[in-house]
C-alpha cells in the first residue's frame, strides 16, 4: 500500500558504495538532530522511496530551491530501503538501487561523500511472488530416474509384471502410483497388496539413496535469485530495536 508523505530534505554523509549483479548499495548517515526517530522508523525501514541524492549543497536549508546548474552532482531515481542503525548521534541506512535505473559512475561519485537526502515519496517495498517449486512427488514423477527401468529398482518377477502390463520405466509407474494412489497395483496380474507393499518399500529406499533437490525437475528459467549489493552495516528493522 503507497503511502505519500511530506518531502524529506536532509543533510547526509555518503557512505560506501557497494555493487551486485543487478543493483547497488549507497550507505547514508544522517545526524540525529536532522531527523526524529519516528521519522526515520517511518521513512527508512523497508521502504521505496523517490530520492533525489545531491552531493555538495549540504548545508543548504531544507526545502531551499536551488538551480540545476549549481548543483555538484545529482543521482535521482528509485531506491530500497531494509532497516536502520541507530547511535547516540546519528541514524544509518542504505539506499538500494536496480543498476538499470541509474549512472554508476555518478552514484560512485558520491562514495564518502556529503551532500542531501532528497525523498519525494515513501511506498511499501512490494511483496515478492513467492516462488513456487513443485511438491516432492511431482518433483519424483518429473526428476532425473523417470527413465531408469523397473528391473534396475525392483525385483525380476515384480518387474516383469510390470512390464507386462506396459510399465517399463520408473517414470512410469511414479505415473501410475499418482494417477491411482493407493490402489496403484489392483488391476496388474501377479501384484496383490503384499507385493505391493514390498514394492513400496522398495521405493521408499530408493529415494532415501537419491534424495530430490528442491526444485529438481523445475524449469530453468527465472530461478536464478537477484544478486544484491550486500550491506556494508548491520541494519536493524525498527525503530524499537536501536539502542
Amino acid at each position: 500500500m503507497t503511502t505519500n508523505k511530506n518531502v524529506l530534505d536532509v543533510p547526509v554523509e555518503f557512505g560506501g558504495v557497494s555493487i551486485g549483479d543487478t543493483t547497488a548499495r549507497l550507505g547514508i548517515t544522517v545526524a540525529r538532530g536532522n531527523m526524529g526517530l519516528e521519522t526515520a522508523d517511518d521513512t527508512l525501514v523497508k521502504r521505496r522511496l523517490t530520492v533525489d541524492v545531491i552531493l555538495g549543497r549540504k548545508d543548504d536549508q531544507s526545502g531551499q530551491k536551488t538551480l540545476m546548474d549549481d548543483l555538484d552532482l545529482q543521482v535521482s531515481s528509485v531506491a530500497d530501503t531494509k532497516g536502520i542503525r541507530i547511535t547516540g548521534e546519528s541514524i544509518g541506512a542504505g539506499l538500494t538501487f536496480r543498476l538499470r535505473d541509474i549512472d554508476l559512475t555518478s552514484l560512485a561519485k558520491l562514495s564518502k561523500g556529503t551532500g542531501r537526502l532528497v525523498v519525494h515519496n515513501v511506498a511499501d517495498i512490494p511483496e515478492a511472488e513467492p516462488k513456487t517449486s513443485k511438491p516432492p512427488e511431482q518433483q519424483r514423477v518429473d526428476g532425473p530416474f523417470r527413465n531408469v527401468p523397473v528391473i534396475e529398482i525392483f525385483t525380476p518377477g515384480q518387474a516383469s509384471a510390470l512390464t507386462d502390463f506396459g510399465i517399463e520405466t520408473f517414470g512410469e509407474y511414479l505415473d501410475r502410483k499418482q494417477k491411482k494412489g493407493i490402489h496403484w497395483f489392483e488391476d496388474i496380474p501377479r501384484i496383490g497388496p503384499g507385493v505391493a507393499a514390498k514394492m513400496e518399500d522398495t521405493d521408499f529406499a530408493f529415494w532415501q539413496k537419491n534424495p530430490v533437490s528442491e526444485g529438481e525437475g523445475d524449469d530453468a528459467e527465472g530461478e536464478s535469485s537477484e544478486g544484491e549489493a550486500a550491506d556494508e552495516d548491520a541494519d536493524v528493522p525498527a525503530m524499537s530495536e536501536a539502542v
